[in-house]
């Protein structure tokens, strides 16, 4: 079963490289009281797919930041005419959404009420 975190940054977040064994690296990331600690899975070729994961991980966030930073250069962020951009209504929001997923927060998530939807799925 697969899950999904969102990580809104706070003044106490923040990600470090631990090695508490030698020969046994963890990369911890800490939020809010919350973490999310990535290890090597105990199998042949998991080396490898770790290293994959954490060099995929770091180009995404390098673009992350780049693309924030020159989000936030001149001015902050206006999340009034961001939304504007995204739509108002379901229809506009799933149109421009597309492939993407959107949150819930309307109701109590079971197998009947998934917390995450795909853009455009109406419930």
């Amino acid at each position: 079963m697969g899950f999904y975190v969102l990580v809104q940054p706070e003044e106490d977040a923040r990600v470090e490289f631990v090695e508490h064994v030698q020969g046994h690296p963890a990369l911890i990331i800490s939020c809010g009281g919350s973490q999310i600690t990535v290890q090597s899975p105990g199998r042949q070729d998991g080396p490898s797919l770790t290293i994959a994961f954490a060099r995929q991980l770091g180009d995404a966030a390098r673009l992350y930041a780049d693309r924030l930073d020159g989000l936030t250069r001149l001015a902050p962020l206006d999340f009034e005419s961001l939304a504007a951009q995204v739509g108002t209504t379901p229809a506009e929001v799933a149109e421009r959404t597309e492939s993407r997923h959107a949150l819930r927060d309307d109701v109590w998530p079971d197998d009947d009420n998934p917390l995450v939807i795909e853009a455009g799925e109406q419930r």
